[in-house]
């Protein structure tokens, strides 16, 4: 099976660790984006409650200021003692891609960091500053449970398909 996101991914600008807005700051505790420079990213929302949802993702630039994104898992997992989450489960996507439409900026005011706006929620904000830009697998904050997709692409596309015929494993085999 070929990889349905292969190809050129997108802006250089575009990737890095981004820092949330929340839609609604009462629900959500933290909200994160991170794109990598190989295709890959992550959502985090953390809720004010004690959850915690990370989606790894596949994208790529599909025009000057959209995105498409492939979902291809989520764990979930509650906060414990010092933050740390304990993770319940690791469930394989296999939704279809969907396009997000994007722009990025500098910030108004000091330090006048880089910004980005995305036209669909990921992890839950649509506004988002630049935490770094030097950002890699290992800052996700399901690394322990979720595998890195940058390695064995072709692996975790097998497995969409078979999450497709309806088998839906809720955990990796």
């Amino acid at each position: 099976m070929t990889d349905p996101l292969a190809g050129p991914v997108g802006p250089a600008g575009l990737v890095g660790q981004w820092q949330g807005k929340p839609a609604d700051p009462a629900a959500t505790r933290r909200s994160e984006v991170a794109f990598l420079a190989n295709g890959m990213g992550w959502t985090e929302w953390a809720s004010g409650a004690g959850g915690v949802e990370v989606v790894g993702f596949r994208w790529r630039a599909t025009g000057s200021e959209t995105l498409e994104v492939l979902d291809i898992w989520c764990a979930f997992g509650l906060t414990a003692e010092r933050d740390a989450v304990e993770w319940d489960e690791l469930e394989w996507r296999g939704d279809p891609a969907f396009t997000v439409g994007f722009a990025l900026g500098t910030a108004r005011r000091p330090p006048y960091a880089p910004v980005l706006h995305v036209s669909t929620p990921l992890g839950g904000a649509r506004d988002f500053v630049l935490l770094r830009a030097d950002v890699s697998f290992a800052a996700c904050p399901a690394r322990g449970v979720a595998p890195d997709l940058g390695v064995g692409i072709e692996d975790a596309v097998s497995r969409l398909a078979y999450d497709d015929r309806r088998e839906h494993p809720k955990t990796r085999p």
